[in-house]
């Protein structure tokens, strides 16, 4: 206890000495404390969007790639069915899979809204039928069904009324409080729709879909959301939601038409050959390519990998030059300790007690400089960061062809130090402490007391 009370005197007492190497073992941890918030945040953001770009598959025609993940399976011929894109949401590669369906419909004893005022479709305005996005033919529908597509729920566009609940069951529905009080609905009510689906030969047949309201839910989206032709089962208040399984099923045998859109995210993006090679023995025809949206991922993370280069390689080069000056400042300050090392060699202390006492001194310097260098560290490492990747993003951007994707790299990265990356700071400042204090102190403890003493003489 004696060694350590007045190792802490000696750096009070020496206030120059540890002055100058306080301000160097400062200026390395609020390096340090830079470099590694930004590099750390740096790889979770890449990896973030790793995860969010490169695992999303695209399954698309190779002669058309639409953006973005998923498909629609409309046409006839080299199509994906219903079936198979369920099939392809079985795969151990994947992580999850998200499958939505549409199904336009109409019914004689329900109106929709927007039905008869000149913008909706019904039985006296003519729409040409046929396979299109919303899936079955459109040639009398005046609604539209939807099956897990509660996407809007998520973003705050929709809720539940008072009393409601989801879809879960085959055959439960929701619908729009105004679609609702316009057929006088009720929570409990029973209703029976038509839709239009296409037999082998491609001729429309009619099947019924009966479904038992759930629920009713306000909607604040954009009533026809930007759509070219205003057509009532274009109007989302005119969208009866359900489950999946409930359009899955109303699509029998022979029948086809139900519109599935299927969006697949890998468990890993290495896993998309795996999961290629799986999906074209289930019946992928070679007609569609599958892929994920790489070059978006490599636009954006462009500049932050170059961002996390910079901060690795200048942690580095402090780390290294920051060691070798601490060693060379602790040679040179025990060695004008020199004659007091070898009184207390010569009064019969042991080398392992003057080894903890001078370590002790360096350590104590060192955790002052970790506090003060911790805060400043934090407070330069956001503006430093922006600085460099204003760099990375002038340079992304002039390098990479404007056409390739409309997404934008990232300009900003909130550079941020938690926990785990505090205590690494401070177990690299320890270390580099210890290393430089062995260094000097096994200098000095290998000469004997006398020899030190009479070259004092």
């Amino acid at each position: 206890m004696y060694v350590i009370e007045n190792a802490l005197l000696n750096v009070v007492k020496n206030k120059g000495r540890n002055i100058l190497l306080g301000i160097i073992i400062f200026a390395i941890i609020v390096a340090t404390v830079i470099a590694m918030a930004i590099n750390n945040t740096s790889a979770a953001i890449i990896d973030e969007y790793k995860t969010r770009f490169c695992s999303e598959v695209t399954i698309a025609p190779k002669v058309q790639q639409p953006m973005g993940g998923g498909n629609k399976s409309n046409t006839p011929g080299d199509s994906i069915t219903p079936e198979q894109n369920v099939a392809f949401a079985q795969s151990e590669y994947l992580k999850s899979s998200e499958l939505t369906s549409s199904l336009v419909c109409y019914s004689d004893a329900l109106q929709a809204i927007d039905q008869n005022s000149g913008n909706g479709n019904n039985n006296n305005v003519s729409v040409s039928g046929g396979r299109g996005g919303f899936g079955g033919d459109s040639s009398n529908a005046t609604m539209r069904l939807r099956g897990d597509s509660f996407a809007d729920f998520e973003a705050g566009n929709r809720r539940l009324t008072g009393g409601s609940k989801m879809p879960t069951a085959d055959g439960e529905c929701i619908v729009s409080t105004d679609f609702a009080d316009l057929n006088s609905l009720v929570v409990g009510d029973s209703i029976t729709l038509s839709a239009g689906l296409f037999n082998m030969e491609n001729e429309v047949e009619a099947v019924d879909v009966s479904l038992k309201i759930v629920g009713t839910y306000d909607d604040v989206t954009e009533e026809y959301g930007g759509a070219v032709s205003k057509t009532a089962y274009q109007n989302r208040r005119n969208e009866i939601l359900t489950n999946f399984n409930t359009l899955f099923n109303a699509q029998s045998e022979g029948l086809s038409g139900v519109a599935i859109n299927a969006a697949y995210y890998l468990k890993s993006p290495d896993l998309l050959s795996d999961f290629e090679a799986e999906i074209r023995t289930k019946g992928l025809p070679d007609t569609y390519k599958v892929s994920t949206d790489e070059a978006a991922y490599r636009k954006m993370i462009t500049p932050v990998e170059g961002l996390q280069d910079i901060s690795l390689t200048f942690l580095i080069i402090v780390l290294i030059l920051g060691a070798a000056i601490m060693i060379l400042l602790s040679i040179i300050s025990i060695r004008e300790r020199k004659y007091e090392i070898g009184v207390l060699r010569a009064m019969g202390m042991k080398k392992k007690k003057i080894m903890l006492g001078l370590w002790t001194e360096i350590i104590a310097v060192t955790c002052i400089c970790f506090i003060l260098g911790m805060g400043a560290g934090v407070t330069l490492s956001q503006p430093v960061s922006d600085m460099l990747l204003a760099g990375q993003v002038q340079s992304a951007t002039s390098s990479t062809n404007p056409y390739a994707t409309n997404i934008k790299p990232l300009d900003k990265v909130n550079v941020s130090v938690n926990g785990i990356t505090a205590l690494e700071i401070f177990g690299i400042s320890i270390l580099l402490a210890s290393v430089a204090g062995v260094v000097s102190i096994s200098k000095i403890t290998k000469y004997e007391p006398i020899k030190i003493l009479m070259e004092r003489n």
